[in-house]
């Protein structure tokens, strides 16, 4: 999955107006978090999740897990809140979130 400088710029402005929807816990990235974490892509596309406060190193290393585990983007985040995207074509387009440039 591709996305460009505009369509994160756009995603990351989406993502300022949304509470996170799940939160990572003491357990981590187990495999019933990460498909809560799918099943909530598949019916949002983008979604805010907080990761435990600690070293920056680590939260990094586990924003990349969760990514790759879930086959979505990291689209960036801000403190413990990192945004992830991943496009559903099975959704209605009213429920779809646009990525497309107005500009072409």
């Amino acid at each position: 999955m591709t996305i460009s400088s505009k369509q994160r710029k756009q995603l990351r402005a989406i993502g300022q107006r949304i509470d996170p929807q799940i939160i990572v816990g003491k357990a981590g990235l187990k495999e019933t978090f990460t498909a809560e974490v799918n099943g909530l892509l598949s019916r949002l596309e983008l979604i805010k999740v907080r990761f435990p406060a600690g070293d920056p190193r680590e939260r990094k290393a586990l924003v990349a897990k969760l990514a790759e585990s879930t086959d979505s983007e990291s689209i960036g985040g801000t403190g413990r809140n990192f945004l992830f995207y991943r496009p559903n074509p099975e959704l209605n387009d009213t429920d779809r979130i646009s990525t497309e440039d107005p500009d072409g």
